[in-house]
């Protein structure tokens, strides 16, 4: 028999299941009992190691500063954060976000293989689009775009896709058969030098993208090999698919470009039509 979760009471924010877990918080589904509403309390976990715990504080207070740096409708709304000091209990960081009733882009659809409906597809992309120009416009970008940290909010009407994270406090992802996937997959061909990454999350799109349309296939592997894969990036090819259309090929070479002096720049991919119906 599976064993029943405890609650936590962390002041008026009441935990239901967790959602997620990564290397420095839990994040778990919560009731607001002040505003009657559900939403996402992330919480940091206990670190024993000194170094380490203060390596984790300043993690969230960096994520805490970079989201109400970067408050837009295409980026979840952080609702409050602060110090939690419960009795009998290590004092720890608490952020209390927007609860993403539709989940993550990963498990909601690339995870099942279910393509979304092209008209949700394009909306989606806009949205994206639009909010990573606004963190270019800000200096953020320690975000690397992934469909894990992309989140569907309002999923009854259709939903809106959000950037879920900031990229300081980070949850890992499990495949269907319980491996974490690896960061890895969306990263630019330039993040192995960690040189030049203003366009490491244009690159991320591309791949993200093109996994949504094809039920979760990699552009350049047919069976994606994390090791060494960003050193034979280099030389990989573009996997052509044929469940994608001749326009939506057009723009993934502009992304998927391995040169980020030639690949896409945010401002000119929102200056282009997006071509996602028909696909």
């Amino acid at each position: 028999m599976e064993a029943i979760e405890q609650q936590l009471v962390i002041k008026h924010y009441r935990t239901i299941k967790k959602l997620a877990e990564g290397k420095l918080a839990t994040v778990h589904l919560a009731f607001d009992e002040s505003h009657h509403r559900l939403c996402s309390v992330k919480l940091q976990k206990i670190i024993d190691n000194e170094v380490k715990r203060c390596k984790s504080n300043q993690a969230f207070i960096k994520e805490i500063s970079a989201l109400k740096k970067a408050k837009h409708p295409f980026i979840i709304e952080l609702i409050d954060s602060f110090y939690w000091e419960p009795q009998n209990q290590p004092s720890r960081w608490v952020l209390v976000l927007e609860h993403a009733d539709g989940g993550t882009l990963y498990d909601t659809f690339i995870k099942p293989c279910k393509p979304p409906p092209d008209k949700h597809s394009l909306a989606w992309f806009a949205q994206l689009s639009l909010a990573l120009a606004h963190l270019n416009s800000l200096s953020i970008n320690k975000v690397n775009l992934n469909p894990y940290c992309i989140v569907i909010v309002g999923e009854k009407t259709g939903g809106v896709a959000k950037i879920g994270e900031m990229g300081y406090v980070t949850s890992d992802c499990i495949d269907k058969e319980g491996k974490l996937v690896s960061a890895s997959r969306y990263y630019a061909p330039e993040q192995f030098n960690e040189e030049g990454v203003t366009k490491k999350n244009n690159w991320a799109l591309g791949i993200v993208f093109y996994e949504l349309l094809t039920g979760g296939q990699h552009p350049f592997e047919s069976s994606f090999n994390e090791i060494s894969y960003l050193t034979r990036l280099p030389k990989l090819e573009f996997r052509q698919n044929s469940m994608i259309s001749k326009d939506m090929k057009d723009l993934f070479k502009l992304l998927l470009e391995k040169n980020p002096l030639q690949r896409i720049c945010i401002q000119d991919l929102l200056c282009r039509d997006i071509p996602i119906q028909g696909v």
